[in-house]
């Protein structure tokens, strides 16, 4: 059984939006004439005007005197990029549900249920160099905080800030010591929070009270995370002579083999990951990705209105 998901009208609507946001009408260039629109839709004329009346109101479209339609000159070419960037990440999402097994109306579903849980208002933020990084942040803090928070990639901070209200009064946007600086000079207005998120591993394993005869193993994101612990951490080596630092990918792909009851140290996001391969693990240590819990309060109180 077909399942009509729109109205005609709103099927006009948003068809013609987004040929308009994604530059496919340009800005000043006329639109297809009603009766034009109405053919391709099998529409009546008066839904193509519904439709249209809807565009114009939101200030799209604007009528020129006996010179039908044109698109207005409000789409500026930052946020027509992150459009068509988000569309094409839509996209894939749609392919890797529908390859899935799912139906292009449970993808509808998806999507409308993900578009309801955005239009909460949230003005809690958090900044982060990769998407890696930015995921594991995002739900970490969504689990300290209890509310939803809003991811943002440090390159795309200034596309983003021009186009969504980032920048004001009573908005909290957490980030780390490294992109600090970066953060309050482009969120001048915003109340910014940084969090140390490097793990103190010597703490960790030394609060553990570990044998310094067990097998350990330090698991790391990927080989640059792994480089970075050696070079941090290598002097654990001294205490702890048989560690092993490795990356998730090693161990899915069997180069480095664990020995059994082995002791393992990594973040609460990888070992999510890589579960399924410590079966013969002694002890797991998990640690969250901030370990700072007074910037935590700090972000706390700016969620609760304590920023002025």
């Amino acid at each position: 059984m077909k399942v009509n998901l729109l109205t005609l009208t709103s099927k006009v609507y948003l068809t013609v939006k987004n040929r308009i946001l994604t530059g496919v009408y340009q800005t000043g260039e006329k639109i297809p004439r009603v009766e034009d629109l109405a053919e391709e839709f099998g529409v009546n004329l008066n839904t193509v005007k519904h439709a249209l009346a809807q565009l114009k109101e939101e200030g799209l479209i604007i009528p020129v005197r006996k010179a039908g339609t044109k698109v207005a000159d409000v789409i500026p070419p930052e946020k027509r990029e992150l459009y068509l960037r988000v569309g094409r990440q839509m996209s894939l999402l749609v392919e890797e549900l529908t390859s899935a097994g799912f139906s292009l109306v449970d993808a509808f579903a998806c999507f409308t249920g993900s578009v309801e849980e955005a239009g909460e208002e949230s003005k809690i933020y958090y900044v982060d160099s990769d998407s890696t990084s930015l995921l594991e942040g995002k739900r970490e803090l969504e689990e300290h905080l209890g509310c939803r928070v809003n991811p943002i990639l440090a390159k795309e901070l200034e596309a983003v800030a021009r186009v969504k209200g980032v920048n004001e009064p009573g908005t909290v946007v957490v980030t780390t010591f490294a992109l600090e600086e970066k953060v309050k000079s482009v969120l001048s207005s915003a109340y910014v929070v940084p969090l140390r998120t490097t793990p103190p591993l010597d703490q960790i394993i030394d609060s553990k009270n570990i044998p310094s005869t067990a097998p350990l193993y330090v698991v790391a994101r990927d080989e640059d995370e792994k480089a970075l612990y050696r070079e941090t951490y290598g002097f654990l080596k001294d205490k702890h002579p048989l560690i092993v630092f490795c990356s998730v990918e090693e161990l899915e792909t069997g180069e480095v083999v664990p020995k059994p009851g082995g002791i393992f140290v990594m973040s609460r996001y990888i070992y999510r990951q890589v579960e399924n391969y410590l079966k013969s693990a002694h002890q797991v240590i998990a640690f969250g990705k901030f370990t700072d819990p007074d910037g935590l309060n700090y972000v706390r109180e700016g969620v609760s209105g304590g920023t002025s």
